[in-house]
């Protein structure tokens, strides 16, 4: 940190001027903040977002910044406007989550300013991360586009990665370049293209982005980040060291020691060597001729006791007494309650709610583990029925984060007693279950 009266951050600010261009209170470093408006060109008068910028100008220092820019197309067709704060350090990077609420609005700047000269200085940086507001994780259905972009980020080798967002949804970016594959102190946000490893941004439709493959261990710590900041940025620290690892080399097979000269071999007669052949190779053939002899004699025997079998009289056979009998009927076992309520899920659904066929998988047996599971997938419909949690989504029968806090609140759900203090009342809910889907 600097100096204690010595301010860490200070004021940035960039627009366009007419007759004059691009104009930047750090005038000196203009170049290196153009491609950050340029990006912007194509794009309508206000569009923009976020960026952290960071770069080494010259004589081993780091200028950093952080702040938003947006396109000024109503002034001039290509012209851009910014405003954030920069350093002469490296800027931690818990700023970007934690200033996100006032970083879009440029009447907050010269507050955001002294709040960041002063938090930031006076603590360490990671407790900070228990001030950063975490409630946008608790949707849902933010919660799996978040999910899927960190999936695909994490799935690129190398190089710079690519965000396409819509404007709306501008708030994955913080908790994307926080918790991504780059190390965020090394990582840098910008709109646009650039080089080297960090995230890009492309402002536009973000149609379908919710529908891409989720990395198991990225929804874990996506998950995990939405009840605990800290421990989720842990987890995702580890994940990033567990997947920059090297590959360990596989160990040498051990060669064979080559074969050592053999002495030349003395000239043998012809008698020696027929009499050097092993005891095996000289009885085969009298062996092979002693089984054959055998196998004759064996047929010979056996066709003459068919003859004698085929002359001589067959007895007449008694005939067999008659008994009546029935075939006694197998009793058809009753399903079970398992078995019932498989069933009933399986060809109607409650209101029509998607069941995940694995959780369906999961309750055909009568052991505990299915009953938890019925249990479990009981809340997550009733959720449903009663909107207090989306109808769209999955009932995998596993109780998200996000599930087990709406079932609190929820003012069905505990006006049928399916919850005992903070446990789940197992047999209540399959009671509600069999009603809800019973004939």
């Amino acid at each position: 940190m600097s100096e204690r009266g010595e301010p860490m951050f200070h004021e940035l600010r960039g627009e366009y001027v007419e007759k004059r261009g691009q104009v930047l209170n750090l005038t000196e470093y203009l170049d290196y903040f153009e491609p950050l408006g340029s990006a912007l060109s194509r794009q309508p008068d206000g569009a923009g977002g976020p960026f952290v910028h960071q770069f080494q100008p010259g004589g081993g220092g780091t200028i950093s910044s952080i702040g938003w820019v947006v396109s000024s197309a109503a002034v001039r067709y290509g012209g851009w406007r910014l405003w954030g704060m920069w350093s002469e350090r490296p800027i931690p990077p818990v700023a970007l989550p934690l200033f996100w609420p006032s970083l879009a609005r440029p009447e907050q700047l010269e507050r955001m300013i002294d709040d960041a000269n002063e938090r930031l200085r006076s603590r360490r940086w990671l407790d900070l991360l228990d001030r950063i507001d975490v409630r946008r994780l608790h949707d849902a259905s933010f919660r799996r586009e978040l999910t899927v972009q960190l999936s695909r980020a994490y799935a690129l080798k190398g190089g710079a990665i690519e965000v396409e967002v819509a404007p709306e949804t501008l708030d994955v970016l913080p908790w994307l370049y926080l918790l991504g594959p780059v190390d965020p102190a090394m990582a840098q946000l910008q709109p646009g293209r650039f080089h080297g490893a960090g995230y890009q941004y492309i402002l536009g439709s973000a149609a379908g982005a919710s529908d891409g493959e989720i990395d198991p261990d990225v929804e874990a710590i996506v998950d995990q980040t939405a009840d605990d900041a800290v421990k989720g940025w842990e987890a995702a620290a580890e994940y990033r060291r567990a997947r920059q690892a090297p590959a360990t080399k596989p160990a040498r097979r051990a060669t064979s020691p080559r074969p050592q000269p053999q002495p030349p071999r003395r000239m043998e007669s012809v008698e020696m060597k027929k009499n050097t052949k092993p005891l095996v190779e000289r009885w085969l053939p009298v062996g092979l001729q002693v089984l054959v002899l055998l196998l004759l004699g064996w047929l010979i025997f056996d066709v003459h006791r068919l003859r004698m079998e085929m002359k001589a009289p067959a007895p007449e056979p008694e005939p067999a007494p008659v008994v009546e009998t029935s075939a006694p009927v197998a009793p058809t076992r009753p399903p079970t309650r398992m078995q019932r309520l498989h069933a009933a899920l399986s060809a109607r659904p409650p209101a029509g709610i998607r069941i995940d066929p694995r959780a369906l998988d999961a309750i055909r047996t009568e052991d505990a583990a299915a009953r938890g599971a019925a249990a479990r997938l009981a809340v997550e419909i009733l959720l449903r029925q009663s909107d207090c949690v989306e109808r769209s989504s999955l009932a995998d029968g596993k109780l998200s984060a996000v599930e087990s806090h709406a079932a609190v609140r929820c003012q069905p759900v505990q006006a049928q007693r399916l919850y005992r203090g903070q446990e789940l009342d197992a047999e209540r809910a399959l009671a509600w279950l069999e009603r809800t889907v019973g004939p």
